[in-house]
Protein backbone atom coordinates (compact mmCIF):
# COMPACT_ATOMS: atom_id res chain seq x y z
CA UNK A 1 0.00 0.00 0.00
CA UNK A 2 1.52 3.35 -1.03
CA UNK A 3 2.53 5.62 1.81
CA UNK A 4 0.45 8.79 2.24
CA UNK A 5 2.53 11.90 1.72
CA UNK A 6 1.61 14.50 4.30
CA UNK A 7 1.50 18.19 3.46
CA UNK A 8 0.58 21.39 5.26
CA UNK A 9 -2.20 23.85 4.59
CA UNK A 10 -1.30 27.53 4.79
CA UNK A 11 -3.86 29.69 6.61
CA UNK A 12 -3.15 33.32 7.42
CA UNK A 13 0.42 32.61 6.33
CA UNK A 14 0.86 29.91 9.01
CA UNK A 15 1.60 26.22 8.17
CA UNK A 16 -1.27 24.02 9.40
CA UNK A 17 -0.43 20.44 10.38
CA UNK A 18 -3.48 19.36 12.39
CA UNK A 19 -7.06 20.19 13.29
CA UNK A 20 -6.08 22.18 16.38
CA UNK A 21 -3.83 24.49 14.38
CA UNK A 22 -6.60 24.88 11.80
CA UNK A 23 -8.96 26.01 14.55
CA UNK A 24 -6.42 28.54 15.82
CA UNK A 25 -5.64 30.05 12.41
CA UNK A 26 -8.95 29.53 10.61
CA UNK A 27 -9.16 31.91 7.64
CA UNK A 28 -12.48 31.79 5.80
CA UNK A 29 -11.15 32.73 2.36
CA UNK A 30 -8.19 30.33 2.54
CA UNK A 31 -10.42 27.44 3.67
CA UNK A 32 -12.97 28.12 0.93
CA UNK A 33 -10.20 27.96 -1.66
CA UNK A 34 -8.92 24.68 -0.22
CA UNK A 35 -12.46 23.26 -0.12
CA UNK A 36 -13.40 24.06 -3.72
CA UNK A 37 -10.08 22.81 -5.09
CA UNK A 38 -10.37 19.54 -3.13
CA UNK A 39 -7.15 20.20 -1.24
CA UNK A 40 -8.93 20.34 2.14
CA UNK A 41 -10.44 16.92 1.56
CA UNK A 42 -7.06 15.39 0.64
CA UNK A 43 -5.37 17.09 3.62
CA UNK A 44 -7.91 15.58 6.02
CA UNK A 45 -7.32 12.17 4.46
CA UNK A 46 -3.53 12.20 4.81
CA UNK A 47 -3.80 13.61 8.33
CA UNK A 48 -6.17 10.75 9.33
CA UNK A 49 -8.93 13.16 10.39
CA UNK A 50 -11.57 10.57 9.53
CA UNK A 51 -14.63 12.20 11.08
CA UNK A 52 -13.97 15.60 9.50
CA UNK A 53 -13.02 13.87 6.22
CA UNK A 54 -16.43 12.17 6.03
CA UNK A 55 -18.33 15.34 6.93
CA UNK A 56 -16.51 17.37 4.26
CA UNK A 57 -17.23 14.62 1.74
CA UNK A 58 -20.94 14.83 2.66
CA UNK A 59 -20.80 18.61 2.22
CA UNK A 60 -19.53 18.18 -1.36
CA UNK A 61 -22.52 15.96 -2.10
CA UNK A 62 -25.04 18.37 -0.57
CA UNK A 63 -24.11 21.29 -2.81
CA UNK A 64 -26.61 22.19 -5.50
CA UNK A 65 -25.83 23.66 -8.88
CA UNK A 66 -28.53 26.28 -8.33
CA UNK A 67 -27.97 29.49 -6.36
CA UNK A 68 -25.38 32.20 -6.74
CA UNK A 69 -21.75 31.80 -5.73
CA UNK A 70 -22.10 33.94 -2.62
CA UNK A 71 -25.00 31.87 -1.23
CA UNK A 72 -23.13 28.64 -1.90
CA UNK A 73 -19.95 29.97 -0.27
CA UNK A 74 -21.90 31.11 2.78
CA UNK A 75 -23.47 27.67 3.17
CA UNK A 76 -20.04 26.02 2.84
CA UNK A 77 -18.20 28.28 5.28
CA UNK A 78 -20.90 27.98 7.96
CA UNK A 79 -20.79 24.18 7.67
CA UNK A 80 -16.99 24.12 7.79
CA UNK A 81 -17.00 26.29 10.90
CA UNK A 82 -19.32 23.73 12.48
CA UNK A 83 -17.20 20.76 11.34
CA UNK A 84 -14.02 22.24 12.78
CA UNK A 85 -15.75 23.62 15.88
CA UNK A 86 -14.80 27.25 15.22
CA UNK A 87 -16.97 30.05 16.61
CA UNK A 88 -18.64 31.97 13.73
CA UNK A 89 -17.75 35.65 13.34
CA UNK A 90 -20.55 37.15 11.25
CA UNK A 91 -18.59 40.29 10.39
CA UNK A 92 -15.56 38.29 9.23
CA UNK A 93 -17.79 36.00 7.15
CA UNK A 94 -19.53 38.99 5.57
CA UNK A 95 -16.21 40.68 4.73
CA UNK A 96 -14.79 37.47 3.26
CA UNK A 97 -17.79 36.80 1.01
CA UNK A 98 -17.95 40.45 -0.06
CA UNK A 99 -14.29 40.51 -1.12
CA UNK A 100 -14.59 37.22 -3.01
CA UNK A 101 -17.69 38.44 -4.86
CA UNK A 102 -16.00 41.69 -5.85
CA UNK A 103 -12.98 39.75 -7.09
CA UNK A 104 -15.22 37.58 -9.27
CA UNK A 105 -16.98 40.63 -10.71
CA UNK A 106 -13.69 42.35 -11.48
CA UNK A 107 -12.26 39.22 -13.11
CA UNK A 108 -15.36 38.79 -15.25
CA UNK A 109 -15.37 42.30 -16.69
CA UNK A 110 -11.73 43.33 -16.75
CA UNK A 111 -11.11 41.86 -20.23
CA UNK A 112 -14.55 42.31 -21.77
CA UNK A 113 -15.01 45.90 -22.90
CA UNK A 114 -18.06 45.29 -25.09
CA UNK A 115 -21.04 47.60 -24.62
CA UNK A 116 -23.29 44.69 -23.65
CA UNK A 117 -20.84 43.52 -20.99
CA UNK A 118 -20.43 46.97 -19.47
CA UNK A 119 -24.21 47.61 -19.49
CA UNK A 120 -24.75 44.27 -17.79
CA UNK A 121 -22.11 45.15 -15.20
CA UNK A 122 -23.70 48.56 -14.51
CA UNK A 123 -27.13 46.96 -14.13
CA UNK A 124 -25.80 44.37 -11.71
CA UNK A 125 -24.00 47.07 -9.69
CA UNK A 126 -27.21 49.13 -9.52
CA UNK A 127 -29.19 46.13 -8.29
CA UNK A 128 -26.53 45.25 -5.74
CA UNK A 129 -26.38 48.84 -4.49
CA UNK A 130 -30.14 48.94 -3.99
CA UNK A 131 -29.95 45.72 -2.00
CA UNK A 132 -27.02 46.82 0.16
CA UNK A 133 -28.37 50.33 0.80
CA UNK A 134 -31.63 48.78 2.04
CA UNK A 135 -29.59 46.52 4.30
CA UNK A 136 -27.66 49.51 5.64
CA UNK A 137 -30.90 51.04 6.88
CA UNK A 138 -32.21 47.82 8.43
CA UNK A 139 -28.95 46.26 9.68
CA UNK A 140 -28.20 45.43 13.28
CA UNK A 141 -25.07 46.94 14.79
CA UNK A 142 -22.76 43.95 14.20
CA UNK A 143 -23.28 44.16 10.41
CA UNK A 144 -23.21 47.93 9.88
CA UNK A 145 -19.43 48.44 9.65
CA UNK A 146 -19.01 45.87 6.89
CA UNK A 147 -21.95 47.19 4.89
CA UNK A 148 -20.74 50.78 5.22
CA UNK A 149 -17.24 49.81 4.07
CA UNK A 150 -18.68 48.02 1.05
CA UNK A 151 -20.69 51.10 0.04
CA UNK A 152 -17.72 53.41 0.56
CA UNK A 153 -15.30 51.20 -1.38
CA UNK A 154 -17.51 49.88 -4.17
CA UNK A 155 -20.66 51.99 -4.52
CA UNK A 156 -19.71 55.54 -3.62
CA UNK A 157 -21.00 57.10 -6.92
CA UNK A 158 -24.41 55.57 -6.20
CA UNK A 159 -24.32 56.79 -2.59
CA UNK A 160 -23.66 60.34 -3.80
CA UNK A 161 -26.93 60.23 -5.71
CA UNK A 162 -29.21 58.99 -2.93
CA UNK A 163 -27.50 59.53 0.43
CA UNK A 164 -30.34 61.85 1.45
CA UNK A 165 -32.85 59.01 1.14
CA UNK A 166 -30.68 56.72 3.30
CA UNK A 167 -30.29 59.39 5.99
CA UNK A 168 -34.05 60.04 6.06
CA UNK A 169 -34.89 56.33 6.31
CA UNK A 170 -32.39 55.79 9.13
CA UNK A 171 -33.82 58.77 11.03
CA UNK A 172 -37.42 57.66 10.55
CA UNK A 173 -36.58 54.22 11.92
CA UNK A 174 -34.52 55.67 14.78
CA UNK A 175 -31.34 53.98 13.51
CA UNK A 176 -28.91 56.37 15.19
CA UNK A 177 -26.24 53.63 15.35
CA UNK A 178 -26.32 53.36 11.58
CA UNK A 179 -26.00 57.12 11.16
CA UNK A 180 -22.96 57.26 13.44
CA UNK A 181 -21.16 54.49 11.54
CA UNK A 182 -21.84 56.34 8.28
CA UNK A 183 -20.42 59.55 9.76
CA UNK A 184 -17.26 57.84 10.95
CA UNK A 185 -16.49 56.80 7.37
CA UNK A 186 -14.57 59.81 6.00
CA UNK A 187 -15.73 59.43 2.42
CA UNK A 188 -19.41 59.03 3.25
CA UNK A 189 -19.29 61.76 5.91
CA UNK A 190 -17.89 64.31 3.47
CA UNK A 191 -20.74 63.47 1.14
CA UNK A 192 -23.44 63.79 3.80
CA UNK A 193 -22.30 66.76 5.88
CA UNK A 194 -21.32 70.25 4.88
CA UNK A 195 -17.71 71.18 5.55
CA UNK A 196 -17.49 72.86 8.90
CA UNK A 197 -16.27 76.45 8.84
CA UNK A 198 -14.15 77.43 11.81
CA UNK A 199 -14.87 80.54 13.81
CA UNK A 200 -11.65 82.19 12.59
CA UNK A 201 -12.69 81.81 8.94
CA UNK A 202 -16.12 83.20 9.71
CA UNK A 203 -14.74 86.29 11.44
CA UNK A 204 -11.95 86.94 8.96
CA UNK A 205 -13.68 86.70 5.66
CA UNK A 206 -17.46 86.90 5.44
CA UNK A 207 -17.44 86.46 1.65
CA UNK A 208 -15.61 83.13 1.89
CA UNK A 209 -17.94 81.95 4.62
CA UNK A 210 -20.98 82.90 2.56
CA UNK A 211 -19.59 81.03 -0.44
CA UNK A 212 -19.09 77.84 1.53
CA UNK A 213 -22.50 78.21 3.13
CA UNK A 214 -24.18 78.42 -0.29
CA UNK A 215 -22.09 75.63 -1.76
CA UNK A 216 -23.38 73.17 0.79
CA UNK A 217 -26.97 74.37 1.14
CA UNK A 218 -28.20 71.19 -0.57
CA UNK A 219 -26.80 69.18 2.37
CA UNK A 220 -28.53 71.21 5.07
CA UNK A 221 -31.57 68.93 5.06
CA UNK A 222 -29.55 65.79 5.84
CA UNK A 223 -27.53 67.78 8.38
CA UNK A 224 -30.73 68.89 10.16
CA UNK A 225 -32.18 65.36 10.08
CA UNK A 226 -29.06 63.93 11.75
CA UNK A 227 -29.07 66.69 14.38
CA UNK A 228 -32.73 65.94 15.12
CA UNK A 229 -31.94 62.25 15.45
CA UNK A 230 -29.14 62.99 17.93
CA UNK A 231 -31.43 65.33 19.89
CA UNK A 232 -33.84 62.43 20.42
CA UNK A 233 -31.19 60.17 21.99
CA UNK A 234 -32.44 59.41 25.54
CA UNK A 235 -30.42 61.11 28.28
CA UNK A 236 -29.71 57.84 30.04
CA UNK A 237 -28.28 56.11 26.98
CA UNK A 238 -24.69 55.03 27.54
CA UNK A 239 -23.48 54.19 24.03
CA UNK A 240 -24.14 54.61 20.31
CA UNK A 241 -22.79 52.25 17.65
CA UNK A 242 -20.78 50.42 20.30
CA UNK A 243 -19.02 53.63 21.38
CA UNK A 244 -19.43 55.07 24.86
CA UNK A 245 -21.12 58.47 24.96
CA UNK A 246 -18.62 60.74 26.71
CA UNK A 247 -19.83 63.78 28.59
CA UNK A 248 -18.32 67.03 29.86
CA UNK A 249 -20.09 69.59 32.03
CA UNK A 250 -19.43 72.93 33.70
CA UNK A 251 -17.02 75.76 33.07
CA UNK A 252 -13.27 75.78 32.58
CA UNK A 253 -10.80 77.67 34.77
CA UNK A 254 -10.15 81.23 33.60
CA UNK A 255 -11.79 80.49 30.27
CA UNK A 256 -8.89 78.29 29.18
CA UNK A 257 -9.15 75.40 26.74
CA UNK A 258 -9.12 71.89 28.24
CA UNK A 259 -8.11 68.90 26.09
CA UNK A 260 -10.77 66.18 26.18
CA UNK A 261 -9.64 63.88 23.39
CA UNK A 262 -6.82 63.48 20.89
CA UNK A 263 -8.87 61.17 18.67
CA UNK A 264 -11.36 61.76 15.88
CA UNK A 265 -14.77 62.51 17.40
CA UNK A 266 -18.35 63.37 16.60
CA UNK A 267 -19.94 66.04 18.78
CA UNK A 268 -23.54 64.91 19.12
CA UNK A 269 -24.73 67.76 21.35
CA UNK A 270 -23.31 70.84 23.04
CA UNK A 271 -24.60 73.95 24.78
CA UNK A 272 -24.73 76.99 22.51
CA UNK A 273 -22.03 78.96 24.33
CA UNK A 274 -19.51 76.10 24.40
CA UNK A 275 -16.38 76.80 22.35
CA UNK A 276 -14.54 73.85 20.78
CA UNK A 277 -11.19 73.60 19.06
CA UNK A 278 -9.57 70.76 17.10
CA UNK A 279 -5.89 69.79 16.78
CA UNK A 280 -5.38 72.26 13.95
CA UNK A 281 -6.77 75.20 15.89
CA UNK A 282 -10.10 75.32 14.02
CA UNK A 283 -12.85 76.54 16.31
CA UNK A 284 -16.51 75.58 16.39
CA UNK A 285 -19.58 76.77 18.24
CA UNK A 286 -21.68 74.32 20.22
CA UNK A 287 -24.83 75.09 18.23
CA UNK A 288 -23.35 73.60 15.02
CA UNK A 289 -23.80 69.93 15.98
CA UNK A 290 -23.23 67.39 14.65
CA UNK A 291 -19.56 68.32 14.27
CA UNK A 292 -16.76 66.01 13.23
CA UNK A 293 -13.46 66.96 14.90
CA UNK A 294 -9.93 65.64 14.94
CA UNK A 295 -9.28 66.04 18.64
CA UNK A 296 -11.34 68.11 21.09
CA UNK A 297 -10.36 71.08 23.23
CA UNK A 298 -13.20 72.48 25.32
CA UNK A 299 -13.85 75.94 26.75
CA UNK A 300 -16.88 76.99 28.79
CA UNK A 301 -17.74 79.97 30.95
CA UNK A 302 -20.97 78.57 32.37
CA UNK A 303 -21.51 75.85 34.98
CA UNK A 304 -24.64 74.68 33.15
CA UNK A 305 -22.89 74.04 29.84
CA UNK A 306 -22.85 70.45 28.61
CA UNK A 307 -21.12 68.48 25.88
CA UNK A 308 -21.68 64.96 24.54
CA UNK A 309 -19.38 63.27 22.05
CA UNK A 310 -18.27 59.92 20.59
CA UNK A 311 -14.69 58.87 19.88
CA UNK A 312 -13.80 56.89 16.77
Amino acid sequence: MPKKIKFNLICDGVPIRNKRELQEHFNASDILDYFFTGILHRWLEVRDEKEAYEKVFELYGSLSESGNDRDIERKVILRLLDIFNVQPDEQAIYDCLYIRERQRDAEKHKTDFSIDSQVEFLRSQTDKYKEISDRLVEADLKYIAGITKEISDMYYPFFELNYSSIIQKCALKGKVDNLVVILFDERLRNCVLSESVGEDEYDEDVDDYQYLDNEYDMKNNSYSIIRGCFDRVPRGRESIAGRKIKRQEGKTVDGKMVTLSARECIIISASTSVLLEDKNGNRFRGDNCPIFMDGIRYCSGNEKNKLQYLEK
